[in-house]
């Protein structure tokens, strides 16, 4: 906008705070929802209410997992690494490399109106036979579900 206008940076920013009080945010990341989804989204979840208060909530198993890689996470824009100088010979303390397929942990958990499972670790891969087999069963099995 700056330079469209021909005044220096410094002076559209005074304008947008002073004058026209806007101040400057980060995009935010969201699910692109139409009207549709959100309209059976927020359906489900009022029948679900209807259900807990009639307390014939059904035996739901809401569960989550997260995959966390190990290696190294930089912030770009708050990681700083301070030297005397920028030379060939201190690239390595500058630079946070990153691998293609980084070694990661996996945790799974998951909770009932009956309770909540175990929390599941593990720094395999995970396919979804194991996944089905050994996971979900094994939780269903602690849970009494």
């Amino acid at each position: 906008m700056a330079k469209e206008l021909k005044i220096s940076q410094n002076s559209m920013q005074r304008l947008l705070k002073n004058e026209l009080k806007v101040k400057p945010n980060k995009f935010q990341k969201g699910h692109n929802l139409t009207p549709q989804q959100k309209k059976v989204r927020l359906e489900r979840a009022k029948e679900l209410l209807h259900l807990h208060e009639r307390g014939e909530f059904p035996n739901i198993v809401f569960s989550d997992e997260k995959n966390f890689p190990i290696e190294q996470f930089i912030n770009s824009q708050n990681d700083r690494v301070y030297l005397t100088e920028r030379t060939y010979e201190n690239l390595s303390l500058r630079m946070a490399t990153r691998s293609n397929f980084p070694s990661q942990v996996m945790v799974w958990a998951a909770v009932t109106a009956d309770g909540r499972s175990p929390v599941f670790s593990s720094s395999l891969v995970v396919k979804a036979t194991y996944y089905r087999e050994n996971i979900l069963e094994g939780a269903r099995r602690v849970m009494g579900t």
